[in-house]
């Protein structure tokens, strides 16, 4: 971390499921460079301070600043032909950083050093997207996973499933591998882009037609957008 350079959106702290306002900024010091001017660099002591007394650091797109985690991140997207982004977490006390939630993509969680315990539970819903308008609450029973990870093990989150992290009152750090896999909602989305080449779906909606020419416009839309999905639509798509 000393050796990069950070701004807010990269690095962030939190603590029982809220984001540390400021945080960045206290564990950072303004400097004169050479080259750059003004620029922050980081204060280890400040950092040490700040993990002691409970904070989650979290440092977004890892992947971006470390070779061989960007290799690794290469690696899963190709394998799952989808987005992935690697963000790293590191604590020292026995606080939650985030606490019960669920991500809408699957979740691979690699333990680099210490322990810490992953609760998992049954989704409220099959494959939940942070669209949605509803999110559900997390069901009632017990978790379905309950463990400590150790130095070197992999969990696997599928999406929608909540959990929560604890750390155990020693210093932990781990990666979480978001994989981003491409739904129906999403491929919906590609398909509607690739059919703006179509003269007569960029045209306006006949808003004041009669009932039967509206549902007669509906069966043609419906129409296209089917030869779409069974023609080489969905092979746009995941181009």
């Amino acid at each position: 971390l000393s050796t990069q350079k950070l701004d807010t959106q990269r690095l962030v702290f939190s603590h029982r499921g809220e984001m540390i306002e400021g945080g960045f900024h206290e564990v950072m010091k303004q400097v004169q460079s050479l080259h750059d001017g003004v620029v922050q660099r980081l204060r280890p002591d400040r950092l040490n301070k700040f993990l002691r007394d409970g904070a989650t650091l979290v440092l977004n797109a890892v992947d971006e600043m470390h070779p061989r985690v960007r290799a690794l991140s290469a690696e899963i997207s190709g394998l799952f032909l989808a987005e992935t982004a690697v963000n790293l977490y590191a604590s020292w006390g026995s606080e939650d950083g985030f606490g019960l939630h669920w991500d809408d993509h699957d979740v691979f969680i690699l333990q680099i050093g210490g322990r810490k315990r992953w609760r998992v539970y049954a989704p409220s819903r099959p494959s939940p997207r942070y669209q949605d308008l509803y999110h559900g609450d997390r069901r009632s029973g017990k978790a379905s996973f309950n463990k400590l990870l150790l130095p070197g093990d992999v969990l696997y989150i599928p999406s929608g499933h909540w959990h929560r992290a604890t750390a155990i009152d020693e210093p932990t750090l781990h990666l979480t591998v978001g994989v981003n896999v491409l739904g129906g909602i999403d491929l919906l989305k590609g398909v509607a882009d690739e059919l703006r080449k179509e003269d007569f779906l960029r045209g306006n909606v006949p808003i004041f037609a009669s009932p039967a020419e509206l549902k007669a416009y509906s069966r043609r839309v419906a129409r296209i957008v089917a030869r779409s999905l069974s023609g080489s639509g969905v092979e746009a798509v995941l181009e």
